[in-house]
């Protein structure tokens, strides 16, 4: 860049040393983007994910898929024949087999 300067004027012939800057910038930036954008996306990301937990509607409970559909069904059938049914919370054990068997 050739700068002449004199009186009240300036003069420059070539780029300017801010337009300079960013022609090394976009010639480098191919190089190092996934060095840069990854780890912004990610916190970018994480800011929104919190950002919607924190501020967001609160999730509703959905009070069909408290239980089995096989569990619906047997308190259906039993209230049809009145009834009670008490479902365990756990799973069923076999009991052990006996030896001769």
């Amino acid at each position: 860049m050739i700068a002449i300067t004199g009186g009240s004027k300036r003069f420059q012939f070539g780029p300017s040393p801010a337009a300079a800057m960013w022609q090394i910038i976009a010639r480098v930036a191919p190089q190092y983007a996934r060095y840069v954008v990854f780890p912004a996306a990610l916190v970018i990301g994480a800011i929104g994910y919190y950002a919607e937990k924190q501020f967001g509607p609160k999730q509703q409970p959905i009070k069909y898929l408290d239980e089995s559909i096989q569990e619906q069904r047997e308190r259906r059938i039993a209230l049809q024949n009145n009834e009670t049914v008490e479902n365990p919370k756990t799973l069923y054990v076999l009991p052990p087999r006996k030896e001769g068997s």
